[in-house]
């Protein structure tokens, strides 16, 4: 087995990584495993072996060219969608990590300039600073005019759980772990045919996560409480929109 220390290589030789069209490869094998290293992978990728931090193995199509440009024997190597055990080689398409550094950090300023807030969330999740024009929305509208930009059931969790929420009389504050903050409106919701319910008291925010066939999840808070729910698509509700750094 590889001890883990002794692939700790200096960011200076990753000019020693092979090109192979559009492959990046490993500079040497990692040995023989029955099952995929992932410890070790993954620990690779946390030092930025060679500059690149999203090291994996290779699929069967991948080895085929590695092999016809002589970068492999003819023995059984591991991959992706094939062989579970065998040699380990690893491969990325990816960009080198300074340039996805430098890449994420004018996106990051473009998205603050552009109205987005960072609330050092651990899924590098932004947010919207103010709701979405329109007030209220049901679920399927939302959806088709949103689209990926409507927070999943994960990141509205993700929300609650690792950010400070303050009642301000009329909404929330949400305060994340860098100071950041962002204001939920408690703006109420509308039932399917019905009026508009408890404005000023409870916000309802859309999820993108649908709940079978009829429902969807969604976010309901008041004064000193919060929980995610699920409720008819046709009710509507409020929506505040997401963008993911990482």
């Amino acid at each position: 087995m590889i001890c883990l220390t002794a692939l700790s290589i200096s960011a200076q030789q990753r000019d020693s990584v092979e090109i192979v069209y559009y492959l990046r490869v490993f500079p040497k094998e990692l040995g023989v495993f029955v099952s995929e290293p992932t410890t070790i992978i993954q620990k690779l990728n946390e030092q930025v072996q060679y500059g690149y931090d999203d090291w994996r193995l290779p699929t069967t199509e991948e080895l085929s060219l590695l092999r016809a440009n002589g970068y492999v024997d003819d023995g059984v190597y591991m991959s992706m969608d094939g062989m579970q055990s065998g040699k380990v080689l690893l491969v990325t398409d990816g960009r080198d990590y300074s340039t996805k550094m430098a890449q994420k950090e004018q996106l990051k300023a473009k998205l603050i300039a552009d109205g987005w807030v960072d609330l050092g969330l651990p899924s590098g999740t932004f947010w919207k600073d103010k709701n979405e024009e329109g007030n209220f929305y049901n679920y399927n509208d939302a959806v088709k005019q949103f689209g990926q930009n409507m927070p999943t059931k994960e990141q509205l969790e993700e929300l609650r759980t690792n950010c400070t929420w303050i009642w301000n009389g009329t909404g929330v504050r949400i305060i994340g772990s860098n100071n950041n903050e962002i204001i939920l409106p408690a703006a109420g919701f509308f039932l399917c045919k019905g009026d508009l319910q408890y404005a000023g008291l409870d916000g309802a925010y859309w999820s993108s996560t649908p709940d079978g066939e009829n429902d969807a999840w969604y976010l309901r808070f008041g004064s000193g409480w919060s929980k995610m729910d699920d409720d008819d698509r046709c009710d509507k509700m409020s929506v505040r929109l997401v963008q993911n750094l990482k």
